[in-house]
């Protein structure tokens, strides 16, 4: 805590920085104790932020989508398209891509619903079938 007397930070920045530094006192072969910081990386699942938006129904990430990654940049006035920048052009074709694999996946379990039931159905009437072809009681 002696290391902020000396900063002048506001009281979230102060939190944010004790959040994300760990402090080790080393006693070194002098009569003086020094500290050292360690900076702890946010986690990858969740940078600093994340709780904040997530609360608020938005991405963990904020540069994954959003009006300010899939919008363009700019306009042109007498109305031409707009061309798309590299990383939206790439993140498009990563939501095509996405996209027709999850169509790939949908029609795989569909068409595997579809041979269980099926099988099911072919099963049953197998049963049936030998449950008639049993010997029956004689009506008297």
């Amino acid at each position: 805590m002696d290391l902020l007397r000396g900063l002048s930070l506001c009281r979230f920045c102060q939190n944010h920085f004790l959040r994300n530094f760990s402090w080790r006192v080393v006693a070194s072969n002098f009569s003086t104790t020094s500290a050292n910081l360690d900076f702890k990386q946010p986690s990858p699942t969740r940078g600093f932020g994340a709780v904040y938006r997530l609360k608020r129904g938005q991405a963990i990430n904020k540069t994954r989508y959003g009006p300010l990654t899939d919008l363009p940049d700019f306009t042109f006035l007498d109305g031409r398209p707009t061309p798309l920048a590299p990383g939206q052009k790439r993140r498009l074709d990563e939501k095509k891509q996405m996209t027709t694999v999850i169509m790939k996946m949908l029609h795989e379990m569909d068409s595997a619903e579809t041979y269980f039931k099926e099988k099911q159905m072919e099963e049953k009437q197998h049963r049936e079938e030998i449950i008639s072809k049993k010997f029956k009681p004689k009506s008297s």
